[in-house]
């Protein structure tokens, strides 16, 4: 991959209490521009991650059948500082994310 180049992941059934994880790869810098669960119900936390710790950045709760976030985001990881998005709902739900590598 290179710069420029679209990032994105969709994982389907994430279970209830796990998350989607995703590291760039070393020396890779990427900017995550939007995030979106399937959940009708409850939440979807976007965290930072660094291997140790986790710092929670923004919880979603939405009583639609299907949400995202609708502003334009700037969230920027490395291979350090990853994105996790976990799923604090009772229910598994799809998860997805998506942006553009930035280095």
């Amino acid at each position: 991959m290179a710069k420029g180049d679209v990032v994105s992941q969709l994982s389907a059934a994430v279970a209830s209490g796990t998350s989607l994880d995703y590291q760039p790869a070393a020396g890779v810098e990427v900017m995550i521009t939007q995030v979106a669960g399937s959940s009708g119900s409850n939440s979807l936390s976007v965290r930072l991650f660094n291997g140790t710790d986790t710092s929670q950045m923004f919880l979603y709760h939405s009583g639609t059948s299907a949400y995202a976030a609708h502003t334009p985001w700037k969230i920027l990881i490395n291979n350090s500082i990853r994105l996790r998005l976990r799923n604090n709902d009772a229910v598994a739900q799809d998860i997805a994310f998506c942006g553009i590598q930035t280095k």
